[in-house]
């Protein structure tokens, strides 16, 4: 699975076929105003349910998500804010077509994957930028972002170029059709937009050169009664919960005694009041190397109330030499096998963050452009959570 997220995540080199417009006899419309009709429809939504289908295809593979997705807006609308969501569908890809489903009922952020029967998760954030994408990446590709955006269509109606397209069906209803070149970019998008309710049931994005990704959404009910039950996670029953997959947020922090490359024993026990950061890593690992700046970065900058350790597993070697040859300083704990181990661990790198209170408050896996910045606010969240 991991393959397929990465393709969907970066959502590029895909074709799609695009689905042709047909002009109305005697009409043309104002492809600016059919932008501003959408933008003030779609900013009403405030809860909407659809099934969605997106397709991604590069040259070396093809991905198609399928999903009902159910959304509840939290709050004000703002540019990056986390709906409720529950989404459940499937990927499919080379490696066949897995069921996934994904939640965040405003506590908790859940990501269940019934190929390898494990339930994961972690800490509902406000900001979706800040959420872990091992978690979200599924919703991200099933998400019509504009129903929780507040300019929903601000982007476009600002765009260098507009055209009317005319109409064809999308989403089972008839549609108006405009396209749009984003100001400043090479990118472009073909929005389909319901004749009568001016909501979108179509985009065709053209990111640059060939790339394109397409998302169609079907059976749009605006505005439906969801109350928070609709978006809580119930285990299914071939799914044993807990039994594989990184320890989870909310669970009591392992005890651990570790020795440091000098000869110095650290406890847990020992940082009683403090926040924990673990970053389980290996040299073996290559992955789990490029995030050694990042522990360092993160140790550099860690007040007195935080403890930031880099945690050696599956690796009998010195550190050091390595260590110093990535300018790293961080300081080292010997022989973690057992501790990751007892945190479910069987990848690098792990990062988890332990609360004050000895439990689990958040935890990562992987090394992405996103990551440093998440383990910072989640150990900024850990210190504040208590003081």
């Amino acid at each position: 699975m991991r393959g397929l997220k990465s393709l969907l995540w970066a959502m590029a080199s895909c074709t799609c076929v695009a689905v042709p417009g047909s002009a109305v006899a005697g009409q043309t419309r104002d492809p600016r105003e059919l932008l501003t009709q959408a933008d003030a429809a779609t900013r009403e939504v405030r809860a909407v349910k659809y099934n969605v289908e997106s397709t991604m295809r590069s040259p070396s593979s093809e991905v198609t998500i399928k999903a009902a997705v159910r959304l509840k807006q939290i709050g004000d609308k703002t540019e990056s804010g986390l709906p409720l969501f529950l989404v459940d569908g499937s990927a499919a890809g080379a490696g066949g077509e897995v069921r996934i489903v994904s939640i965040n009922d405003g506590d908790e952020l859940a990501l269940v994957d019934f190929k390898s029967k494990e339930i994961r998760r972690g800490r509902s954030v406000a900001d979706e930028r800040e959420a872990d994408s091992e978690l979200v990446w599924f919703f991200r590709n099933a998400w019509m972002h504009e129903f929780n955006h507040p300019r929903p269509f601000g982007d476009e109606i600002e765009g260098d170029d507009h055209k009317y397209e005319g109409r064809a069906r999308a989403g089972g209803v008839e549609c108006e059709i405009v396209s749009v070149k984003y100001k400043g970019l090479e990118q472009r998008a073909r929005w389909f937009f319901g004749v009568e309710d001016h909501l979108p049931r179509r985009v065709e994005r053209i990111l640059g050169g060939a790339a394109r990704s397409v998302m169609e959404l079907t059976n749009l009910v605006v505005n439906p009664a969801l109350d928070d039950a609709a978006f809580s996670l119930k285990s299914p029953p071939e799914i044993e919960e807990n039994q594989s997959g990184i320890i989870r947020p909310g669970q009591p922090a392992p005890a651990f005694s570790l020795a440091t490359p000098d000869g110095k024993t650290i406890s847990l026990i020992d940082q009683k009041g403090r926040v924990v950061l673990l970053a389980f890593w290996s040299s073996k690992i290559a992955p789990s190397q490029k995030a050694l700046p990042v522990i360092q970065r993160i140790s550099e900058s860690a007040g007195k109330d935080v403890a930031v350790y880099g945690v050696l597993v599956w690796d009998d070697q010195d550190p050091t030499a390595l260590l110093k040859e990535n300018g790293c300083s961080f300081p080292v704990l010997l022989k973690g096998d057992a501790l990751a181990d007892e945190c479910r661990i069987d990848k690098a790198p792990v990062f988890i963050v332990i609360g004050r209170d000895g439990k689990i408050a958040y935890t990562a896996i992987g090394i992405d452009a996103k990551r440093e910045d998440e383990v910072r606010k989640a150990v900024e969240r850990a210190v504040a959570e208590h003081e």
